[in-house]
């Protein structure tokens, strides 16, 4: 019984060993790019971007959380 335990801590240890040597050579630093086209000319994204009264209409975020009352204030 003994002996069995011993295998599997071995074998666990080596496991653990091999992915902490692979994630030691992968580079520290990653990026990640998405892109997309959107088929309206700028002028018309830019007044909708510009307009947080209108983000709502177009903000994916709007919806995720019903309960949330965005507020907007204006800076003097």
């Amino acid at each position: 019984m003994f002996e069995i335990i011993a295998i599997i801590a071995v074998v666990l240890a080596i496991v653990i060993a091999i992915v902490l040597i692979l994630a030691a050579t992968k580079p520290n630093t990653f990026s990640v790019r998405r892109a997309t086209t959107v088929k309206a000319p700028p002028e018309r994204i830019f007044a909708l971007i510009k307009d947080f009264h209108q983000w709502g209409s177009w903000s994916p975020y709007e919806t995720k959380d019903p309960a949330m009352k965005p507020q907007l204030q204006r800076r003097c």
